[in-house]
């Protein structure tokens, strides 16, 4: 049969094979075989072991095939009962091509009787486990079965649980429940060493493998497992170890060879080992599963539909996910197109290509790989769940519905997990009602897993975050409480207290944080809440404390430097506030926010030559950030250095031509230089950007009677006036501009219009009695100082006003009585003391006019006029020579003596 054959060796391989196949277990009896790589790893055993292997199970498949055909003859019923205990036994043992060929005999009995379990054996090949799920519950669940085989069932069950569901939570009842009839067996050890691995005890998992190994040294599965510990535990050589003594044990089988291909195809690794890799390949492809669809001695003839080898195209469906995981697409689309050629017919590597694509955001391409993914196999589940996640993202919600309600329709069992991603869409579309249904409906199904829990009480909280938004605080308050029952945990009692905070209930807020702060201690953003509260409820030393501990829990963070940094801006402890904005900068000197915050303390401090490196700073980071050069801009304008503000104020504008402010301080920089119409400008295009902006009209206007156009400020005045009638401060500014008009009657009318919007105004009641003292309407005008004095009695300047009224009305006694009050309050105004002065010397009291005039001498020594007064006086006393001896007063100047001297000559010639 061959040429240069080792006989003895062949023959002692074969006497190898023979001392240890146990008949007695047909399905398992070359899985525990131990075939020693190194004694017979050769392309000759290797293809005369295969070749042993296929004709050993064909035999057995030909007798069980012939047995059924003969008891079928005889009797029906019967022939179907051992029908359906070949199809458990070989579903157990995943003979999935067995499987195949017994739906084939069976459907020749009955027609379509074996439609629905042949789908098992597809999903077996495929490597679809959760879609066997419900074949194997129907096992365990029939009671006609063998209970050691019903056992067996579950531990499959468990097996596909640990691996492929999202949570682990029913791994255990079934463990338990195979254990009861299949006490101490390698089966049960193998699946419990797997769930502990699962659950990270590795330790254990690796005490248990050992028990395994010693009791069945040649159980490759229980040595690869072995390697499986390690693998997870990222020891990587130990795990490779592991691996390859498997192979050593049993070369025959490639599970251990696509184990070591799993554990090259690591991120860490994968590079390296490539030439490795190559060469598993073509281990993995020289060992072909059991293939019987035309084997000789199987009388089946193949037909569409049966299987092929799918061991080599699952490594390059996996070499190429690794490749994926690394970014290297070329190589992963290389693999996976390599993949699809060899099974172009089978869907997985399909919906492996578009994963590349999604990562690609080729999204055409990926939606192109999921169609032909479900043009080949219509009820793939992955299929319709992949294509549902791209409908998601594509923004069209009820074609990922669709698809979503088509896959609990394929795999019913796992509806929990698929309800919860509905629930995810409706969230996204923020219908949150239907979500939180589909949430509920998930956390009824599996009540185990906490995901589906966190994800309904988030829909409530999102809820009730939309009715607070609404301020329909009763309705939101009801669903986060609900929210913290369902999911009692920290960020759900955090976000209750967010809620109070909104609502303004700091009480109701600090309890929440207080209950969240319990549940996790170390959590700082809770304690930064805790301080919020405290500062609300102006608990300050609390607040501070709070604020404190967060930054001792995490103390590398510059957010809680920088909180720290606003509690003590905004308690006004700006040194305290500087020390802690430079914290936060100093751990994270990239943030503008910080510069800023520094920034503005400076400014707060008035030192705004600390403040400006640190504004130039922000701009140096974001020269495109208007906020920052107007802030500038402030600092500049404050210094006075008005030229400067005013290029920063339009670089803001240039970044936001939107922003009145902006606009607002370069017309203030404007009317600083006296450049009054370019301040107009500036206004005007803020009036432009908020037509009904009232305060600005009022400015513009400002501006009109700054730069002397009292006219056109009157109209702007009216402007903002029409938007708010009722506003004193315009009224009172057109009275002004009609004051410096010299039309008094329209004046007072409308400072008396804005009396009646502030009828309790002193300086108001003062302008109107000007206005009237101006049309020399002396006793109306005495009215109104009266009453502006009765609101504000100490006021000097009414004080004085009403002396000059009553004075003008001819009460002169009244008038120096008031000039005497008005010297009380005003002491330091020169123009009392001369006004008292001249009533005094009107009714010839010339000493005490004398003192008058030389108290207003002092206090304004360059006024000609009251040297003139003070001679006046003394000449009229008899005092001729004091009168021209005032030229000598110690007080004059050489050019004030000048003036006094020459008003002396005119007015008392005689002295000269």
């Amino acid at each position: 049969m061959f040429e240069n054959v080792d006989m003895r060796l062949t023959a002692d391989l074969l006497e190898t094979i023979r001392e240890q196949l146990d008949l007695s277990k047909p399905y398992v009896a070359w899985d525990f075989i131990n075939i020693d790589g190194k004694k017979f790893d050769s392309d000759l055993s290797l293809k005369a072991l295969i070749q042993l292997r296929e004709s050993y199970y064909a035999l057995l498949f030909q007798q069980q095939l012939a047995s059924l055909d003969q008891l079928f003859d005889t009797n029906k019923d019967e022939a179907r009962k051992l029908w359906y205990k070949f199809y458990v036994d070989a579903a157990i043992y995943f003979r999935d091509e067995f499987i195949y060929l017994l739906c084939v005999k069976r459907n020749t009995w009955d027609k379509g009787a074996a439609d629905n379990y042949i789908k098992i054996a597809t999903y077996i090949r495929e490597n679809r486990w959760p879609d066997c799920v419900p074949f194997y519950n129907e096992i365990a669940e029939n009671s006609e079965v063998p209970a050691e085989i019903r056992a067996q069932s579950q531990i499959v069950m468990a097996q596909i649980i640990i691996y492929y569901y999202p949570e682990t939570s029913l791994v255990s009842g079934f463990l338990e429940s195979a254990a009861k009839h299949l006490p101490h067996t390698v089966e049960i050890k193998r699946a419990e060493a797997e769930h502990l691995i699962k659950k990270g005890s590795y330790q254990e998992a690796q005490d248990l493998l050992v028990q395994t190994i010693a009791s069945k040294p040649a159980d490759y599965s229980s040595i690869s497992l072995m390697g499986d510990c390690f693998f997870v535990e990222n020891k990587l050589e130990s795990a490779e170890f592991w691996y390859n003594e498997a192979t050593r044990v049993n070369f025959l089988q490639h599970h251990s060879y696509k184990r070591l291909l799993n554990l090259y195809c690591l991120d860490t690794w994968i590079k390296d080992k490539e030439p490795l890799i190559l060469t598993l390949l073509e281990k993995i492809e020289s060992r072909p599963e059991v293939f019987l669809s035309e084997h000789p001695l199987i009388p089946i003839d193949r037909v569409a539909g049966s299987f092929e080898n799918l061991v080599i195209y699952d490594s390059y469906r996996e070499l190429g996910l690794a490749w994926l995981v690394v970014k290297e697409w070329d190589k992963a689309e290389f693999w996976l197109t390599k993949a699809i050629k060899l099974q172009p017919l089978i869907a997985p590597a399909y919906l492996n290509i578009a994963s590349l694509y999604k990562e690609n955001g080729q999204n055409e391409r990926e939606l192109s790989n999921l169609l032909k993914a479900l043009q080949v196999d219509p009820e793939n589940f992955d299929a319709h769940m992949a294509l549902a996640d791209y409908y998601d993202r594509s923004n069209r919600k009820m074609e990922a519905l669709d698809h979503y309600e088509k896959s609990i329709s394929i795999r019913p069992h796992w509806a929990d997990w698929v309800y919860n991603f509905i629930g995810n869409v409706y969230f996204s579309i923020d219908n949150f009602e239907k979500s939180e249904h589909f949430y509920q409906k998930a956390l009824d199904l599996n009540g185990n897993q906490p995901v589906y829990r966190e994800n309904l009480a988030g829909a409530i909280e999102a809820h009730a975050d939309a009715l607070t938004t609404k301020l329909q605080f009763d309705e939101a308050q009801s669903l986060y409480l609900r929210a913290v029952q369902i999911d009692d945990g920290a960020d759900r009692w955090n976000a209750f207290g967010t809620f109070y905070m909104k609502k303004e209930d700091w009480h109701q807020a600090l309890e929440c944080f207080s209950k969240a702060i319990d549940l996790e201690p170390d959590r700082p953003d809770i304690y930064e809440n805790i301080g919020d509260a405290y500062q609300n409820l102006d608990r300050l030393e609390d607040a501070e404390r709070s604020f404190l501990k967060a930054l001792e829990i995490a103390p590398t963070d510059d957010i809680y430097a920088n909180r720290l940094g606003v509690f003590y801006y905004e308690t006004k402890n700006y040194k305290n506030a500087e020390q802690y904005y430079r914290e936060a900068l100093a751990k994270n000197p990239s943030s503008p926010v910080y510069l800023q915050n520094i920034c503005l303390t400076f400014v707060e401090l008035n030192e705004l030559d600390q403040a400006e490196p640190f504004c130039l700073g922000l701009i140096e980071k974001e020269p495109s950030n208007g906020y920052a050069l107007n802030l500038l801009g402030t600092i500049y304008y404050h210094q006075k250095k008005y030229d400067a503000s005013i290029n920063c104020f339009i670089k803001a504008i240039d970044v936001d031509p939107s922003n009145i402010i902006y606009y607002e301080n370069l017309s203030s920089s404007y009317r600083e230089t006296n450049q009054f119409l370019l301040a107009i400008g500036a206004l005007e295009k803020a009036h432009q950007l908020d037509p009904g902006n009232d305060v600005i009209l009022n400015n513009i206007g400002v501006l009109y009677f700054s730069n002397g156009d009292f006219g056109t400020s009157i109209e702007f005045y009216f402007k903002a006036l029409l938007i708010k009638p009722s506003t004193s401060l315009y009224l009172k500014n057109i009275a002004a501009s009609y004051d410096l008009l010299n039309e008094f009657d329209k004046a007072v009318e409308y400072y008396q219009k804005a009396l009646e919007f502030d009828p309790d105004n002193a300086p108001l009641l003062n302008a109107i009695g000007l206005m009237l003292y101006y049309k020399r309407d002396y006793g109306q005008a005495i009215t109104f100082y009266s009453k502006a004095l009765g609101l504000d009695s100490n006021n000097g300047t009414f004080q004085s006003n009403l002396a000059l009224a009553l004075n003008g009305n001819g009460q002169v006694s009244e008038a120096i009585e008031a000039y005497r009050e008005a010297i009380k309050l005003k002491p330091d105004y020169y123009l009392n003391w001369n006004d008292l002065g001249i009533l005094l010397y009107q009714i010839r009291n010339f000493n005490e006019a004398i003192e008058c005039y030389n108290q207003a001498i002092l206090l304004s020594p360059t006024d000609a006029v009251l040297y003139v007064n003070l001679s006046l006086a003394l000449y009229e006393s008899d005092k001729a020579a004091e009168a021209l001896n005032v030229l000598s007063h110690p007080q004059l100047d050489n050019e004030t003596e000048s003036r006094v001297e020459s008003l002396l000559k005119q007015a008392i010639p005689a002295l000269f």
